[in-house]
C-alpha cells in the first residue's frame, strides 16, 4: 500500500511539473506575440508621435493594453478553474464507473 501511495505522489509531482512547464511556455508565447504585435504597430506609434502624442502616453497605452489583456486572461482562467473544481465531484463518478 505504501508503495502504491509513493507511486501516486510521484506521478502527481510529474504532472505538476509538466503543467508548470506548459504554463511557462504559454507565458513565453504570449510575451512573444505581444512583442511581435508592438513591432507590427511601430508605424502606428510613429503616427501618434507625429501628431503630437507624448512618448510617455504611448508607453502608457502599450502598458495598459498589456495589463488589460493579462488581467482579463487571469480572470477567465480563474473562472474556468473554479467551474472545473465545482464540476469535478460530479464528473469523477462518471469517469470511474
Amino acid at each position: 500500500m505504501t508503495n502504491l501511495l509513493a507511486t501516486v505522489f510521484e506521478v502527481r509531482n510529474l504532472v505538476v511539473a509538466a503543467l508548470a512547464a506548459v504554463g511557462l511556455m504559454a507565458a513565453g508565447i504570449a510575451a512573444l506575440v505581444f512583442l511581435l504585435s508592438n513591432r507590427l504597430r511601430s508605424r502606428e506609434f510613429e503616427s501618434l508621435a507625429y501628431i503630437g502624442a507624448d512618448p510617455g502616453s504611448v508607453r502608457a497605452l502599450v502598458a495598459f493594453e498589456a495589463l488589460f489583456v493579462g488581467v482579463v486572461s487571469l480572470v477567465l482562467a480563474g473562472t474556468l478553474v473554479l467551474l472545473l473544481r465545482l464540476a469535478v465531484p460530479y464528473m469523477l463518478p462518471l469517469l470511474t464507473a
